[in-house]
């Protein structure tokens, strides 16, 4: 009878729950729902039985399927029965949605001490690892608890360590706070790590978005859980001493491409909402090609008409017809011409390759001096301010749309020549999959996987153009913000230009100073930090 039940109103429920959602807003609006239900077959169970129980069979199987927008509710109903079941259907909903997150919280609580305890019975060196987790617990908790940058009571003289730990606590200091793109800064979390899962897991990172508890949680006692887990599988000859060195250096200097990013992006935030820098206009798209016009920065062309008309070549009767207003009058879209590749990247990469684009790094000093409102007036000076981290060539997949489907080239900013490729791919396996529970290591390329070119070695013989291109773009747009990523183009149609610029950056796996950029990230955070408390 559950089994049946579970089949019949799985599509019902989840359409249910998104209309109560939209209603009766959990934290994370429609994505819990839609994740748990999706994820948690014996949630539907629970929800049918009560369902049948308060209100018996009669559903409407013609619901129909919620809109995305915010302000849009249906108005058609869902449910054909009392609204008691309704409001039990929405009870149970709740209950469930808190009784995970207490349940999770209470299981990684145990599992650290449990982790804590072990690491002290097996000698010395497990026990140093047991003193790095106390060392992160007592900085996290010193942070969160509004305890100031440079008077941490650990690793006072470990700047990486220091802005590491500072920039965790940024989260939970965020959470509620205006976002200079998305609402709040635990929207634009969320929406960023809805297709983002720990490698092996399956799980949304955006779950832990979901409730500031469950975030709390994740920092507290995930962050330490999962450094162990993936000490033991990372380590190759496990014995305590590599494998406390392993977990300490994943616990508080971690490596991977998706904690750098996160880095850059809670920078970003913070220095947003404390600062109010105008350069962060530039992350709407349609501002920055306004911007870059009137700077006079070569970018990806686009057309100055009233709108566009798409029409399918066989519909009739009024349908397979679409109309585009222009953002040049006043609409929400930006209709710009195709582009593609140099003869140059053609030859690199498959017959059908998307346009693909080199992502530059760059850092500007001006983020500081906007903290204490001092910006240079001379355009040269601002542009002195201004210098490359790190470049990488986004190498296309055959048939992709874009170059999100890409092989991730490391590129020498000093040279431009190609170092070796990899892949985040397996960052972005959700749910129930074949690589569930296993960690696959990213691949390593040098030739490209579908032309079978070789890349590592090849080099871009403009890179001092490229690197000016972008140093000019930030110091003539964006001066008073701190990171960069500019999504360089080296077309046949206009050349070299850039398409657009990402204010939360991601280092794609590219080579960059870390003592620099850590040394630069302390100034910064320390600077931040004075002014918030100001």
């Amino acid at each position: 009878r559950q089994l049946v039940c579970f089949l019949a109103l799985e599509p019902i429920l989840l359409r249910a729950s998104k209309r109560i959602c939209k209603l009766y807003p959990l934290p994370s609006n429609t994505l819990t729902a839609e994740m748990l239900l999706h994820y948690q077959p014996a949630l539907f169970i629970v929800l049918g039985t009560l369902a049948l129980v308060a209100g018996g069979s009669n559903l409407s199987e013609t619901a129909p399927v919620v809109p995305e927008a915010q302000d849009e509710l249906m108005d058609s109903a869902i449910f054909d029965m009392p609204s008691v079941a309704y409001v039990a259907l929405f009870f149970a909903f709740k209950v469930t949605v808190y009784t995970i997150v207490t349940i999770t919280a209470i299981s990684i609580a145990l599992s650290t001490l449990l982790l804590v305890a072990t690491l002290g019975l097996l000698g010395s060196t497990a026990k140093q690892a047991a003193i790095t987790t106390w060392s992160y617990w007592r900085g996290l908790a010193f942070y969160v608890n509004d305890g100031a940058y440079n008077a941490s009571p650990v690793f006072k003289n470990d700047t990486r360590r220091r802005s590491y730990l500072y920039s965790l606590s940024l989260i939970l200091y965020l959470w509620d706070k205006p976002h200079y793109r998305s609402g709040t800064f635990q929207q634009d979390t969320a929406k960023n790590l809805r297709n983002v899962a720990l490698p092996g897991t399956g799980v949304p990172l955006s779950w832990f978005a979901a409730h500031k508890v469950l975030m709390s949680a994740l920092l507290f006692l995930g962050l330490p859980v999962v450094a162990l887990v993936y000490a033991l599988v990372l380590t190759p000859k496990r014995t305590i001493s590599t494998l406390a060195a392993k977990y300490e250096q994943l616990l508080l200097e971690p490596e991977e491409w998706f904690f750098y990013w996160r880095l850059n992006c809670r920078l970003a935030s913070y220095h947003a909402l404390l600062t109010s820098a105008k350069g962060y206009a530039m992350e709407d798209k349609w501002s920055f090609l306004l911007e870059a016009e009137a700077q006079q920065v070569p970018i990806s062309p686009f057309l100055k008409m009233e709108g566009l008309v798409v029409k399918d070549r066989n519909e009739e009767g009024g349908m397979g017809i679409n109309f585009f207003k222009n953002a040049t009058n006043g609409g929400p879209w930006i209709i710009q011409p195709a582009l593609h590749n140099n003869a140059t990247l053609r030859a690199w990469l498959p017959e059908n390759a998307p346009l693909s684009t080199m992502r530059v790094i760059t850092a500007s000093d001006g983020a500081l001096d906007v903290i204490h409102k001092t910006i240079p007036e001379s355009e040269q000076a601002r542009l002195d301010q201004v210098k490359v981290l790190s470049a990488v060539f986004r190498a296309g997949r055959e048939g992709a749309a874009t170059d999100h489907s890409s092989v991730l080239y490391d590129v020498d900013q000093s040279t431009g020549t190609m170092h070796g490729g990899t892949t985040n791919a397996h960052w972005y396996n959700l749910g129930m999959s074949k690589d569930m529970l296993q960690y696959k290591a990213a691949p390593s390329y040098t030739h490209h996987p579908d032309s079978n070119v070789r890349l590592t070695g090849q080099t871009f013989t403009d890179m001092e153009a490229i690197k000016a291109l972008v140093c000019s773009a930030h110091s003539k747009m964006l001066p008073d913000v701190p990171l960069a990523g500019w999504d360089v183009a080296m077309t046949e149609e206009s050349d070299m230009c850039l398409l657009e610029v990402n204010l939360s950056c991601n280092f794609f796996n590219g080579s960059f100073d870390r003592q620099a950029y850590f040394a630069w990230m302390d100034a910064m955070l320390a600077s931040l930090d004075e002014k918030r408390r100001l």
